[in-house]
C-alpha cells in the first residue's frame, strides 16, 4: 500500500505544485480592478459636486 501511496504522490506532485503557478499576478489584477473600481465610483461622486460648486464662485465679471 505505500508503494501505491508513494505512486501517486510522486504522480501528483507536480500537478498540485503547478496549481499555485500564476496566482499571485491574478491577485494583483484582482487588486487593481477593486482599486479602479473605487476610483471611478468616488470620482463619478465627486464630479457633479466639484463642477456645482465651481460654477457657484462669483468672480464679479458680468457676461
Amino acid at each position: 500500500m505505500s508503494r501505491l501511496r508513494r505512486t501517486l504522490a510522486a504522480f501528483l506532485e507536480p500537478r498540485t505544485a503547478r496549481s499555485d503557478r500564476g496566482s499571485a499576478a491574478t491577485e494583483y489584477v484582482l487588486i487593481l480592478a477593486i482599486v479602479i473600481a473605487i476610483a471611478v465610483g468616488v470620482g463619478a461622486i465627486l464630479t457633479p459636486r466639484i463642477l456645482n460648486s465651481a460654477q457657484s464662485i462669483d468672480l464679479g465679471v458680468n457676461p
